[in-house]
């Protein structure tokens, strides 16, 4: 079987079979065969025998950042780089895929805190972030957390290896 067909094979049938098995109510734009590597980091998840492929990120900036104007960056990144919009779908399927979505929810948290800087408030975003990225099929796997406090605010960038490695998120901070 030639790579057109083996491609032509994954859109026709695993899109149907994504649409009846998986709510996906952002639409699919394309999908696509997982790498040899991604399909290396989809057998230890599946297999729960490491959680060390999910990254975190903190950035500490020295002022108070717009939400809203974040927000709009963070849109705008997620619009640049479709990787960042991608979902692993494994189940009920004959080859797993990724599925790039045409827009990405819930990757976007931001926590307030009045008191001023609270390491243990970090802590718990951080915590709930990693939780958020744990399900390949249904979260996001690139999330930014702000965490705002009176005089400054924390960053925390979570996403999986699946999609993004040390050396890409680079690009996409750039």
């Amino acid at each position: 079987m030639s790579y057109g067909s083996y491609k032509q094979s994954i859109m026709w049938v695993e899109q149907k079979t994504v649409d009846s098995n998986y709510t996906v109510n952002l639409g699919i734009e394309r999908i696509y065969p997982l790498t040899h590597l991604q399909e290396g980091i989809l057998y230890h998840y599946i297999s729960k025998e490491t959680k060390q492929y999910v990254s975190q990120d903190v950035f500490l900036i020295n002022q108070n950042i717009n939400s809203n104007i974040l927000v709009d960056v963070f849109e705008y990144v997620l619009k640049k780089y479709p990787i960042l919009r991608t979902r692993i779908i494994y189940e009920k399927l004959n080859v797993p895929v990724q599925i790039i979505l045409s827009k990405c929810d819930n990757s976007f948290n931001s926590y307030i805190n009045d008191i001023g800087y609270n390491d243990k408030l970090i802590t718990e975003a951080k915590n709930k972030e990693l939780k958020q990225i744990d399900n390949l099929v249904k979260n996001s796997l690139f999330n930014l957390c702000q965490v705002k406090f009176n005089d400054r605010d924390i960053l925390i960038f979570t996403y999986h290896h699946i999609i993004i490695d040390g050396w890409s998120s680079r690009i996409v901070y750039d």
